[in-house]
């Protein structure tokens, strides 16, 4: 037996053929008993504009209309933001999930060789899987939930941080009385190994 849903004229919508009109009203709740719900065109999804924003910010958007998950390479990067110079791994896991223009992500990376990566520079974390909200500004804070086998002062903690546009992690150390300096690629070490985790915007 076939099935169809009307609009509140009584104008056919959708049937078990396909989509009949550009539009449909259902009064009730949908019970999906098999299959998924799809979403066929980008930037579409489920619209929340019905309620009333709830928080005291200024509410930008009610829309959801993006949502993944999978896994991405991490790599230790200097100055150069290159993948080509000869780094190597004893590992490079790394998993995110994103909810509209959140991305949730953890990694775990454990260098092997540094290769020919320049010791002075800045270290920072690549490979992220989308590049950060570009807004004036807007660095983001991540967290950094171990460090170990770095060539750091101990006692010092390593904190994390994502920049306007950017794809990569920038890596700092709390080794100065006024605040952060750039971790470089000699404190991080050929046999370096982190874990960070966190949620940013894009």
């Amino acid at each position: 037996m076939g099935w169809n849903f009307y609009n509140a004229s009584g104008e056919l919508q959708i049937n078990d053929g396909g989509v009949q009109a550009s539009a449909a009203s259902i009064t009730n709740d949908l019970t999906v008993t098999s299959g998924n719900v799809v979403i066929a065109t980008a930037g579409k999804g489920i619209d929340f504009s019905a309620q009333t924003g709830t928080g005291s910010g200024t509410v930008g958007s009610e829309l959801l209309s993006h949502y993944e998950e999978g896994t991405f390479t991490p790599t230790i990067q200097d100055a150069s933001y290159s993948d080509s110079e000869s780094q190597t791994y004893n590992s490079q896991d790394a998993s995110y999930q994103r909810v509209g223009n959140r991305v949730h992500f953890f990694i775990f990376m454990h260098v092997n060789s540094i290769g020919t990566l320049t010791g002075g520079n800045a270290a920072v974390i690549g490979g992220m899987p989308f590049a950060a909200k570009n807004s004036t500004g807007y660095y983001q804070a991540l967290t950094v939930g171990s460090f170990g086998s770095g060539a750091i002062t101990q006692g010092y903690a390593v904190s994390a941080r994502i920049g306007l546009n950017e794809s990569f992690i920038r890596l700092e150390i709390f080794d100065v009385a006024t605040g952060t300096t750039q971790l470089t690629v000699t404190e991080f070490s050929a046999d370096g190994n982190m874990t960070i985790a966190g949620t940013y915007e894009v």
